[in-house]
């Protein structure tokens, strides 16, 4: 998988580490950019139009960027893209924000793509039926 398919697409599945990786790389990339949209409308003693659309255009891309990583890594432990929207919902989103961030979960081809690492158990069937009853005990941190 390139890298161009890893941040743009929502199609397979990449692991923790990579989710963390990539993540952490866009967070620092619009970080470095919105700075130096801020010094270059200090030098134009204001806001400009031209740096409000190039910003508003780094924002969109990195939501997109972010969007694709996170269903991405819904496939890994799962489940659909839809699943997004399970951080909406009170109490249950810190649940499945630890189940999301530090759970390994499948490690053989399930419904979105083989296992990103290529676990000897990879490939088991894809319609293996999934045990999605978490426990403290399955948390690898």
């Amino acid at each position: 998988m390139t890298i161009t398919q890893i941040l743009f697409s929502f199609k397979w599945r990449i692991n923790r580490l990579k989710y963390w990786g990539y993540s952490a790389l866009s967070w620092l990339i619009i970080i470095i950019l919105s700075s130096i949209s801020a010094i270059i409308s200090d030098w134009n003693n204001g806001t400009s139009i031209i740096n409000t659309i190039i910003t508003s255009l780094w924002f969109i891309i990195f939501l997109w960027i972010t969007f694709a990583l996170t269903v991405k890594r819904l496939h890994d432990i799962d489940y659909s893209g839809w699943g997004i929207f399970f951080f909406l919902i009170p109490f249950y989103n810190f649940y499945f924000s630890i189940i999301f961030y530090f759970v390994k979960w499948t490690t053989w081809k399930n419904d979105y793509w083989p296992d990103p690492l290529g676990w000897p158990d990879a490939d088991k069937d894809v319609n293996t039926k999934v045990n999605r009853n978490i426990s403290w005990d399955t948390l690898e941190l």
